[in-house]
């Protein structure tokens, strides 16, 4: 949100930021308004993403699993997986 509130101030267009889940089961808690027992936990945080997606502030969508660039910030990785992901995000191994 703040780097989307940076953008805004130099003047970018606003459209909504996507957001990539490879979870269907948290994009249906997004999305479906009925309260369950089991997520109480999670309420705060759940409130606060269906309102941005309420206002058009974020855009929450699904990929698949194998396609999820994140997972090489947040856990380890088996090598080909991890070169795969290090080249989506653009960087290259330099051969010395």
């Amino acid at each position: 949100m703040w780097l989307q509130q940076l953008l805004s101030e130099l003047g970018t267009d606003g459209r909504p930021t996507t957001l990539h889940c490879d979870s269907q089961s948290a994009i249906a808690l997004v999305n479906n308004p009925t309260f369950h027992q089991r997520t109480k936990h999670i309420d705060v945080r759940l409130f606060y993403i269906r309102e941005l997606q309420d206002n058009n502030t974020v855009n929450i969508t699904y990929i698949n699993t194998e396609e999820q660039v994140a997972d090489i910030l947040t856990k380890p990785l088996a090598v080909p997986r991890f070169e795969k992901l290090r080249g989506a995000l653009g960087i290259v191994q330099i051969k010395i």
